[in-house]
């Protein structure tokens, strides 16, 4: 399940990239239905998601539990794998 949880982070880097192009920020990607669909998947593979959006809506970080020990992190600066500082760098959410 954890390869899993991997891959759907990496469906939900995609559906931002793209939400960002029709919306010109990530403010709101949380409730994007996309990513609300794949947030229910990974809960359902065992995983815990969570969000986090700038306050300019600039940057993003994914981030979920994984079925094995660690977590697993997404960013809007293309980054994709451990998290290393709990997407909080700044007040610019990135996972390194």
């Amino acid at each position: 399940m954890t390869l899993l949880i991997r891959q759907d982070l990496e469906t939900v880097n995609n559906w931002a990239t793209l939400y960002k192009i029709e919306k010109s920020n990530y403010k709101g990607l949380e409730n994007y239905f996309e990513i609300v669909k794949k947030e229910a998947d990974i809960k359902d593979k065992g995983g815990k998601m969570q969000i986090f959006v700038s306050a300019n809506g600039d940057t993003f970080c994914v981030r979920s539990t994984l079925t094995t020990k660690g977590s697993w992190c997404v960013d809007s600066k293309g980054y994709s794998g451990k998290v290393i500082n709990g997407c909080q760098m700044d007040g610019n959410f990135l996972c390194k």
